[in-house]
């Protein structure tokens, strides 16, 4: 009976792991989406209201971002170190994060028209890497999720 119990232990045990490794994938989009949304912001209050970056960081609001403490870090620390530590947490590829850390070291720091420019230029690197982690995510889930169930098995079988 014990046995049967670990068993169980260990195949719920893994597919467990394997829905958390999909689940942190699906954060990384949500953590690209956001961005991408944040650099529109950015770009409309730039164009538009000719906003400085304390206003705009004040006024943007974003759930995802809300909720994993990036707006926060963003108010207190400024964007280059919150986009160090929240691109690293939510790994984001060595080229996006390079683009992602540039715009964030040099926005606010030209004339309106460059950061506007800067703003279309991280919008379309970001919705590339998104469109191209939105065609990977279905196939990499269910990978993650049947590695995980197999891996629960065999150890079942293992134990057996």
């Amino acid at each position: 009976m014990l046995k049967l119990a670990g068993i169980i232990l260990i195949v719920s045990g893994c597919s467990l792991a394997g829905n958390m490794l999909a689940l942190k994938k699906k954060n990384e989009m949500s953590y690209i989406e956001a961005m991408i949304f944040f650099t529109k912001h950015i770009k409309y209050k730039v164009a538009y209201f000719r906003s400085e970056l304390r206003d705009i960081y004040n006024d943007f609001d974003n759930e995802f971002l809300r909720e994993c403490g990036y707006l926060e870090k963003l108010r207190s620390d400024g964007m280059v170190s919150a986009t160090e530590e929240y691109s690293k947490r939510f790994y984001v590829r060595d080229y996006e994060y390079e683009a992602i850390k540039n715009f964030a070291l040099l926005i606010g720091k030209s004339a309106w028209e460059n950061q506007v420019e800067m703003c279309e230029a991280l919008i379309t690197v970001l919705e590339n890497y998104l469109n191209e982690l939105s065609v990977k995510y279905p196939d990499e889930k269910k990978l993650y999720s049947s590695l995980g169930i197999i891996t629960g098995l065999l150890c079942a079988l293992v134990l057996l």
